[in-house]
Protein backbone atom coordinates (compact mmCIF):
# COMPACT_ATOMS: atom_id res chain seq x y z
CA UNK A 1 0.00 0.00 0.00
CA UNK A 2 2.53 2.39 0.91
CA UNK A 3 4.50 1.80 -2.40
CA UNK A 4 1.01 2.50 -4.45
CA UNK A 5 1.11 5.35 -2.73
CA UNK A 6 4.57 6.61 -2.99
CA UNK A 7 3.74 5.66 -6.73
CA UNK A 8 0.72 7.87 -6.58
CA UNK A 9 2.30 10.43 -5.34
CA UNK A 10 5.32 11.24 -7.56
CA UNK A 11 2.88 10.67 -10.85
CA UNK A 12 0.78 13.50 -9.53
CA UNK A 13 3.77 15.26 -8.51
CA UNK A 14 5.31 14.36 -12.60
CA UNK A 15 1.55 15.93 -13.76
CA UNK A 16 1.71 19.28 -11.33
CA UNK A 17 5.07 19.90 -12.88
CA UNK A 18 4.35 18.61 -16.21
CA UNK A 19 3.84 22.14 -18.30
CA UNK A 20 3.30 25.87 -17.93
CA UNK A 21 -0.45 26.99 -17.96
CA UNK A 22 -1.91 28.20 -20.83
CA UNK A 23 -0.17 31.81 -20.60
CA UNK A 24 -1.75 35.35 -21.36
CA UNK A 25 -1.62 35.87 -25.00
CA UNK A 26 0.30 39.43 -24.52
CA UNK A 27 2.80 37.30 -22.14
CA UNK A 28 3.27 34.70 -25.74
CA UNK A 29 3.82 37.57 -27.68
CA UNK A 30 6.72 38.94 -25.61
CA UNK A 31 8.16 35.69 -25.83
CA UNK A 32 8.11 35.36 -29.06
CA UNK A 33 9.31 38.61 -30.14
CA UNK A 34 12.16 37.53 -28.33
CA UNK A 35 12.62 33.89 -29.87
CA UNK A 36 12.20 36.20 -33.12
CA UNK A 37 14.77 38.19 -31.75
CA UNK A 38 17.05 35.71 -30.62
CA UNK A 39 16.87 33.86 -33.95
CA UNK A 40 17.46 37.10 -36.18
CA UNK A 41 20.65 37.08 -33.97
CA UNK A 42 21.99 33.09 -34.64
CA UNK A 43 21.71 33.73 -38.47
CA UNK A 44 23.32 37.33 -38.19
CA UNK A 45 19.81 38.96 -39.98
CA UNK A 46 20.64 42.44 -41.69
CA UNK A 47 17.21 43.42 -40.15
CA UNK A 48 18.87 43.31 -36.19
CA UNK A 49 17.32 46.44 -34.81
CA UNK A 50 13.69 45.51 -36.88
CA UNK A 51 13.50 42.17 -35.31
CA UNK A 52 14.12 43.81 -31.75
CA UNK A 53 12.19 47.18 -32.08
CA UNK A 54 8.77 45.06 -31.39
CA UNK A 55 10.37 43.18 -28.72
CA UNK A 56 11.63 46.15 -26.36
CA UNK A 57 8.40 48.38 -27.39
CA UNK A 58 6.47 45.43 -25.94
CA UNK A 59 4.28 46.63 -22.76
CA UNK A 60 5.46 44.08 -20.97
CA UNK A 61 9.64 44.33 -21.72
CA UNK A 62 11.29 45.09 -18.33
CA UNK A 63 15.27 46.19 -18.16
CA UNK A 64 15.73 44.70 -15.40
CA UNK A 65 14.37 41.29 -16.76
CA UNK A 66 15.48 41.92 -20.63
CA UNK A 67 18.48 44.03 -20.33
CA UNK A 68 20.90 42.15 -20.74
CA UNK A 69 19.68 41.74 -24.73
CA UNK A 70 21.00 44.97 -25.20
CA UNK A 71 23.58 43.70 -24.47
CA UNK A 72 23.63 40.37 -27.30
CA UNK A 73 22.45 42.89 -30.07
CA UNK A 74 24.71 45.56 -29.77
CA UNK A 75 27.63 42.72 -29.93
CA UNK A 76 26.02 41.44 -33.11
CA UNK A 77 25.70 45.08 -34.51
CA UNK A 78 29.59 45.29 -33.47
CA UNK A 79 29.73 42.25 -35.75
CA UNK A 80 28.08 44.10 -38.68
CA UNK A 81 30.60 47.15 -37.78
CA UNK A 82 27.27 49.41 -37.23
CA UNK A 83 28.60 51.24 -34.62
CA UNK A 84 26.29 53.89 -33.84
CA UNK A 85 23.93 51.97 -33.60
CA UNK A 86 26.03 49.48 -31.25
CA UNK A 87 26.98 52.27 -29.36
CA UNK A 88 23.16 53.35 -28.72
CA UNK A 89 22.32 50.00 -26.87
CA UNK A 90 25.54 49.39 -24.89
CA UNK A 91 24.72 53.01 -23.29
CA UNK A 92 20.21 51.77 -23.22
CA UNK A 93 22.00 48.68 -21.08
CA UNK A 94 23.60 50.92 -18.42
CA UNK A 95 20.35 51.89 -17.14
CA UNK A 96 20.75 48.91 -15.38
CA UNK A 97 21.93 48.05 -12.27
CA UNK A 98 22.17 44.55 -12.95
CA UNK A 99 24.69 44.76 -15.36
CA UNK A 100 28.61 46.18 -15.24
CA UNK A 101 28.73 47.06 -19.32
CA UNK A 102 32.05 48.29 -18.58
CA UNK A 103 33.38 44.56 -18.11
CA UNK A 104 30.91 43.49 -20.70
CA UNK A 105 32.86 45.12 -23.68
CA UNK A 106 35.67 44.54 -22.64
CA UNK A 107 34.87 41.16 -22.58
CA UNK A 108 33.39 40.72 -25.90
CA UNK A 109 36.17 42.22 -27.26
CA UNK A 110 38.59 39.07 -26.30
CA UNK A 111 35.74 36.89 -27.26
CA UNK A 112 37.48 34.32 -30.23
CA UNK A 113 35.09 33.06 -32.88
CA UNK A 114 36.85 29.53 -32.01
CA UNK A 115 35.91 29.43 -27.78
CA UNK A 116 37.74 26.16 -28.14
CA UNK A 117 40.68 27.73 -28.70
CA UNK A 118 40.60 29.53 -25.50
CA UNK A 119 39.10 26.00 -23.30
CA UNK A 120 41.67 24.12 -24.26
CA UNK A 121 45.17 26.35 -24.44
CA UNK A 122 48.17 25.11 -22.05
CA UNK A 123 50.56 28.21 -20.53
CA UNK A 124 53.28 28.66 -22.79
CA UNK A 125 50.49 27.47 -26.22
CA UNK A 126 50.94 29.41 -29.25
CA UNK A 127 46.90 30.19 -30.50
CA UNK A 128 47.43 30.21 -33.83
CA UNK A 129 45.29 32.01 -36.12
CA UNK A 130 43.10 33.24 -33.53
CA UNK A 131 40.34 35.12 -35.30
CA UNK A 132 38.35 37.55 -32.38
CA UNK A 133 35.01 37.46 -32.73
CA UNK A 134 35.18 41.82 -33.06
CA UNK A 135 37.95 42.33 -35.71
CA UNK A 136 40.97 43.98 -33.95
CA UNK A 137 40.48 46.74 -37.13
CA UNK A 138 41.55 50.59 -36.53
CA UNK A 139 37.59 51.43 -36.13
CA UNK A 140 36.75 48.93 -33.80
CA UNK A 141 39.58 49.90 -31.46
CA UNK A 142 38.96 53.29 -31.59
CA UNK A 143 35.44 52.58 -30.64
CA UNK A 144 36.14 50.26 -28.33
CA UNK A 145 38.14 53.02 -26.61
CA UNK A 146 35.18 55.73 -27.29
CA UNK A 147 32.92 53.40 -25.80
CA UNK A 148 34.96 52.12 -22.30
CA UNK A 149 35.38 56.13 -21.56
CA UNK A 150 31.85 56.73 -21.99
CA UNK A 151 30.50 53.93 -20.07
CA UNK A 152 33.19 54.73 -17.54
CA UNK A 153 31.63 58.26 -17.18
CA UNK A 154 28.25 56.79 -16.75
CA UNK A 155 28.67 54.22 -14.25
CA UNK A 156 30.54 56.96 -12.02
CA UNK A 157 27.73 58.72 -11.60
CA UNK A 158 25.66 56.18 -10.66
CA UNK A 159 23.93 55.42 -7.15
CA UNK A 160 23.80 51.31 -7.30
CA UNK A 161 22.00 49.84 -4.58
CA UNK A 162 24.22 48.10 -1.86
CA UNK A 163 22.31 45.31 -1.67
CA UNK A 164 22.73 44.14 -5.49
CA UNK A 165 26.26 44.94 -5.40
CA UNK A 166 26.70 42.86 -1.90
CA UNK A 167 24.75 40.38 -3.56
CA UNK A 168 26.76 40.19 -6.34
CA UNK A 169 30.15 39.67 -4.54
CA UNK A 170 28.69 37.05 -2.46
CA UNK A 171 27.82 35.42 -5.70
CA UNK A 172 31.05 35.86 -6.55
CA UNK A 173 32.56 33.83 -3.93
CA UNK A 174 30.29 31.23 -4.20
CA UNK A 175 31.06 30.57 -7.72
CA UNK A 176 35.04 30.98 -6.46
CA UNK A 177 33.78 27.89 -4.23
CA UNK A 178 32.04 26.10 -6.52
CA UNK A 179 35.42 25.90 -8.88
CA UNK A 180 37.67 25.34 -6.75
CA UNK A 181 36.20 22.21 -5.12
CA UNK A 182 35.91 20.78 -9.02
CA UNK A 183 39.72 21.35 -9.71
CA UNK A 184 42.54 18.76 -9.17
CA UNK A 185 45.90 20.52 -7.87
CA UNK A 186 47.62 17.23 -8.29
CA UNK A 187 46.59 16.57 -11.63
CA UNK A 188 49.34 18.75 -14.13
CA UNK A 189 46.77 17.51 -16.53
CA UNK A 190 43.63 19.20 -15.19
CA UNK A 191 42.41 21.67 -17.60
CA UNK A 192 40.72 24.13 -15.08
CA UNK A 193 44.04 24.03 -13.17
CA UNK A 194 46.64 24.81 -16.32
CA UNK A 195 44.43 27.83 -16.82
CA UNK A 196 44.92 29.79 -14.14
CA UNK A 197 47.48 31.87 -13.29
CA UNK A 198 49.67 32.21 -10.54
CA UNK A 199 47.08 34.19 -8.05
CA UNK A 200 44.35 31.63 -9.41
CA UNK A 201 46.46 28.65 -8.50
CA UNK A 202 47.11 30.42 -4.81
CA UNK A 203 43.12 31.09 -4.41
CA UNK A 204 42.37 27.36 -5.21
CA UNK A 205 44.81 26.19 -2.71
CA UNK A 206 43.62 28.83 0.07
CA UNK A 207 39.86 27.89 -0.46
CA UNK A 208 40.79 24.12 -0.77
CA UNK A 209 41.89 24.18 2.84
CA UNK A 210 38.43 24.44 3.97
CA UNK A 211 38.04 20.63 2.90
CA UNK A 212 34.11 21.00 1.70
CA UNK A 213 33.14 18.52 -0.59
CA UNK A 214 31.84 18.90 -4.04
CA UNK A 215 28.00 17.88 -2.22
CA UNK A 216 28.39 20.61 0.67
CA UNK A 217 29.21 23.43 -1.56
CA UNK A 218 26.47 22.47 -3.76
CA UNK A 219 23.90 22.25 -1.03
CA UNK A 220 25.24 25.11 0.37
CA UNK A 221 25.30 27.09 -2.75
CA UNK A 222 21.35 26.32 -3.75
CA UNK A 223 20.37 26.76 -0.23
CA UNK A 224 22.29 30.61 -0.14
CA UNK A 225 20.55 31.26 -3.66
CA UNK A 226 17.04 30.20 -2.20
CA UNK A 227 17.83 32.69 0.67
CA UNK A 228 19.10 35.44 -1.09
CA UNK A 229 15.81 35.72 -2.94
CA UNK A 230 13.35 35.48 -0.24
CA UNK A 231 15.69 38.01 1.60
CA UNK A 232 15.06 40.39 -1.06
CA UNK A 233 11.80 39.84 -2.89
CA UNK A 234 12.35 43.46 -5.02
CA UNK A 235 16.00 41.92 -6.96
CA UNK A 236 16.21 40.22 -9.31
CA UNK A 237 18.92 38.14 -8.06
CA UNK A 238 18.97 35.64 -10.86
CA UNK A 239 19.78 38.59 -13.05
CA UNK A 240 22.64 40.10 -11.70
CA UNK A 241 25.74 40.19 -13.94
CA UNK A 242 29.24 38.96 -12.26
CA UNK A 243 32.45 40.61 -13.76
CA UNK A 244 31.00 40.83 -17.03
CA UNK A 245 30.41 37.09 -17.33
CA UNK A 246 26.46 36.22 -17.63
CA UNK A 247 24.23 34.53 -15.00
CA UNK A 248 27.86 32.62 -13.00
CA UNK A 249 24.97 32.22 -10.35
CA UNK A 250 22.37 29.87 -13.20
CA UNK A 251 25.87 27.94 -13.56
CA UNK A 252 25.83 27.48 -9.91
CA UNK A 253 22.26 26.54 -9.78
CA UNK A 254 22.67 24.19 -12.62
CA UNK A 255 25.46 22.30 -11.40
CA UNK A 256 23.42 21.50 -8.32
CA UNK A 257 20.60 20.21 -10.55
CA UNK A 258 22.73 18.10 -12.81
CA UNK A 259 24.39 16.03 -10.16
CA UNK A 260 20.42 14.79 -8.94
CA UNK A 261 21.21 15.24 -5.20
CA UNK A 262 18.43 14.93 -2.82
CA UNK A 263 19.17 18.67 -1.83
CA UNK A 264 18.43 19.55 -5.62
CA UNK A 265 15.41 17.51 -6.12
CA UNK A 266 13.94 18.96 -2.64
CA UNK A 267 15.11 22.91 -3.90
CA UNK A 268 13.81 22.25 -7.27
CA UNK A 269 10.25 21.02 -6.18
CA UNK A 270 9.54 23.10 -3.25
CA UNK A 271 10.87 26.18 -4.48
CA UNK A 272 12.36 27.10 -7.81
CA UNK A 273 9.62 25.04 -9.67
CA UNK A 274 7.12 27.42 -8.52
CA UNK A 275 9.27 30.45 -8.99
CA UNK A 276 10.31 30.22 -12.12
CA UNK A 277 6.21 29.47 -12.86
CA UNK A 278 5.42 32.53 -11.76
CA UNK A 279 7.87 34.57 -13.15
CA UNK A 280 6.87 32.84 -16.51
CA UNK A 281 3.59 33.84 -16.18
CA UNK A 282 3.86 37.71 -15.32
CA UNK A 283 6.12 38.00 -18.01
CA UNK A 284 9.78 38.07 -16.33
CA UNK A 285 11.32 35.69 -18.48
CA UNK A 286 10.87 31.82 -19.98
CA UNK A 287 13.17 30.42 -17.51
CA UNK A 288 10.97 28.09 -16.56
CA UNK A 289 11.31 25.90 -19.53
CA UNK A 290 15.08 25.73 -20.07
CA UNK A 291 14.87 24.41 -15.80
CA UNK A 292 12.17 21.92 -15.97
CA UNK A 293 14.05 20.49 -18.89
CA UNK A 294 17.26 20.56 -16.85
CA UNK A 295 15.39 18.78 -14.32
CA UNK A 296 13.48 16.31 -16.70
CA UNK A 297 17.29 15.55 -17.91
CA UNK A 298 19.11 15.31 -14.96
CA UNK A 299 16.14 14.26 -12.41
CA UNK A 300 14.31 12.28 -14.36
CA UNK A 301 16.29 10.71 -16.96
CA UNK A 302 14.27 12.14 -19.60
CA UNK A 303 13.48 13.33 -22.60
CA UNK A 304 13.60 17.35 -22.95
CA UNK A 305 10.26 18.68 -22.34
CA UNK A 306 10.44 21.89 -24.64
CA UNK A 307 13.95 21.19 -26.28
CA UNK A 308 15.12 24.40 -24.76
CA UNK A 309 17.90 21.92 -23.00
CA UNK A 310 19.21 19.29 -24.82
CA UNK A 311 23.11 18.54 -24.11
CA UNK A 312 23.69 16.02 -26.17
CA UNK A 313 21.94 17.12 -29.24
CA UNK A 314 19.47 13.92 -28.79
CA UNK A 315 17.31 13.29 -32.19
CA UNK A 316 13.81 13.29 -31.42
CA UNK A 317 11.26 10.73 -33.00
CA UNK A 318 9.13 12.66 -35.67
CA UNK A 319 5.90 12.20 -33.30
CA UNK A 320 8.47 13.58 -30.24
CA UNK A 321 9.46 16.52 -32.52
CA UNK A 322 5.37 17.17 -33.18
CA UNK A 323 4.35 17.34 -29.43
CA UNK A 324 7.29 19.45 -28.81
CA UNK A 325 6.70 22.04 -31.61
CA UNK A 326 3.27 22.04 -29.86
CA UNK A 327 4.45 22.65 -26.27
CA UNK A 328 7.11 25.77 -27.74
CA UNK A 329 4.28 27.21 -29.33
CA UNK A 330 2.10 27.52 -26.37
CA UNK A 331 4.63 29.37 -24.29
CA UNK A 332 5.72 31.52 -27.67
CA UNK A 333 8.92 29.71 -28.62
CA UNK A 334 10.00 29.20 -32.01
CA UNK A 335 9.26 25.18 -33.83
CA UNK A 336 12.41 23.26 -33.41
CA UNK A 337 13.82 22.00 -36.73
CA UNK A 338 15.77 18.71 -36.62
CA UNK A 339 18.80 18.42 -38.98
Amino acid sequence: MRTNLTFLLLFVASCIFAQLPQLRPEVVELYRLQALAQQSRRLNSDDLIATHKPFFNHPLFCEIVFGIEYIHLARHLLIQERHEYAEKYFLKATRSQYINVLNHLTHIFVMVKNQLEVLFNRPGDVIVDTVFLIPRTPENMRFKETMLEKILEIEKKQIRDPRILAIAQELGEMFEMEQAVRINVDDPEDIFWTRLDSVGRRRVVELQKRNLSMREVDSMNINRIIELIRENPDIAVLNIQIQGRPFLIRSLLWRSLRLNERFARTAWTDFFEPYFRERAENGRGLDYCRWYDVYRWHIRRDIPYYGVYNPFRVLFEDYELEIINERRERVGLLPLIQY
